[in-house]
């Protein structure tokens, strides 16, 4: 599953600002734990309700936070998003990573095993 982000561009009071309007991710327990507990990591959390798209750090800091219905200023939006690209690829890093080391298990696969 992929991250995406619908937004709105705003100008309120002569800034621009952007509206979340929807985010969607996977959320921070269908990761791999070498993606939540060694690096950056963004993932889908319910905050008041309302889907909110976290970036954290090793240390569980958040570094970025887009929660659906926000109105955040364009620089923040900006920079939040170039934080969720390079998670983003850290993910498909380790993901790739895993799928070398489980090759040869064949998930779903039924055997069967005499004794």
């Amino acid at each position: 599953m992929s991250i995406e982000i619908k937004f709105t561009k705003l100008i309120e009071s002569g800034q621009p600002k952007v509206q979340i309007d929807r985010v969607q991710a996977l959320k921070l327990s269908d990761l791999p734990h070498d993606y939540t507990h060694k690096g950056d990591h963004c993932f889908l959390g319910i905050d008041r309700g309302e889907n909110a798209l976290i970036v954290d750090n090793k240390n569980d800091v958040t570094l970025a936070y887009l929660r659906e219905g926000d109105v955040v200023g364009a620089k923040y939006f900006y920079d939040a998003l170039d934080l969720i690209r390079k998670c983003g690829k850290r993910l498909m890093k380790i993901n790739k990573k895993l799928k070398k080391e489980n090759k040869n298990w064949n998930e779903g696969e039924t055997q069967k095993i005499k004794i």
